[in-house]
């Protein structure tokens, strides 16, 4: 199977565990892909070396050939220009008809059996899981109230029909007619662009797993394909949520025992301050600033 990331430096160690995933879940020969401008030779050695020895498919790094087009596109909160690199995708890699888009912030936890079915599949052009915001970004970007808005964490894209729909001229043209209503960026651009030819994937396969301790009424989902942090990341000492699981987890079995340990330890720590600072809150009837 085919898979895209596009990184920078900052996420050359941090997407391992995602890297390793992904083989642990759907065995040998998979293809990882990468477009990426802020990434040094250094960390193209080591994550080719990683996939080769450690995940046993094959790698291929590709820089953004496209930099100036970016220039006056929006970019908001902490996001950086990569977050554009996948819509290029089509039209950077003509060999190949399909590919899976992943985060850097996600991690394979199930062997992606509806992802499976899609291979050869030329019904549709992405396809995604549903965003939990959808009325207010429907109506933010215009669309009527049948629409979907999704998320674009993960997405199956159907590069030939992407390429046949939109020719990279037309693309540029609805990127310049759209970038004044782009809040969230390439996203709100696929929820625009494609709105009549989505797949519709199970949450399970972009499931937001801290968002369960920030919203009591985000569904619960025990066993999920793929999981997405989607807030504060796994990898930082400062991690506040009780569900670094996943990560740590492919830390350690990718070979990062040590590293895995102490930042299990740290987290567990900082939980256990953060929850005593709550107890006093409530004891003294004082809000507790997070």
């Amino acid at each position: 199977m085919n898979f895209l990331f596009t990184i920078n430096d900052a996420y050359a160690e941090p997407v391992k565990p995602l890297l390793f995933s992904v083989y642990d879940n759907l065995g040998k020969g998979n293809n990882y892909y990468f477009i990426y401008e802020d990434l040094s030779d250094k960390s193209i050695v080591e994550l080719t070396a990683f996939i080769e020895d450690k995940c046993f498919g094959t790698a291929k790094f590709v820089t953004f050939p496209y930099d100036e087009v970016l220039n006056g596109l929006p970019l908001t909160g902490n996001w950086s220009k990569e977050v554009y690199f996948r819509l290029f995708a089509p039209y950077i890699f003509t060999e190949l008809d399909q590919i899976v888009y992943l985060d850097g912030d996600t991690i394979v936890t199930g062997k992606l059996e509806e992802i499976k079915k899609l291979q050869g599949d030329n019904s549709f052009v992405i396809a995604a899981v549903e965003n939990d915001v959808q009325k207010e970004n429907l109506e933010r970007l215009g669309l009527v109230e049948q629409s979907v808005y999704v998320n674009a964490g993960v997405l199956v894209i159907n590069l030939q029909q992407w390429r046949e729909k939109c020719t990279y001229e037309k693309m540029l043209q609805y990127l310049l007619q759209w970038k004044g209503i782009m809040k969230f960026q390439d996203q709100d651009f696929i929820n625009l662009l494609w709105q009549e030819h989505f797949r519709i994937l199970p949450r399970s396969y972009n499931y937001m797993i801290s968002l369960t301790e920030r919203n009591p009424s985000y569904t619960v989902i025990p066993n999920p394909e793929i999981c997405h942090y989607v807030f504060t990341k796994p990898w930082v000492d400062y991690f506040e949520y009780g569900t670094d699981g996943p990560y740590i987890y492919y830390l350690r079995k990718s070979g990062k025992k040590k590293e895995a340990f102490e930042l299990k330890k740290k987290h567990t720590i900082l939980r256990l301050k953060n929850n005593i600072k709550k107890e006093l809150g409530l004891v003294k009837g004082k809000t507790i600033k997070k």
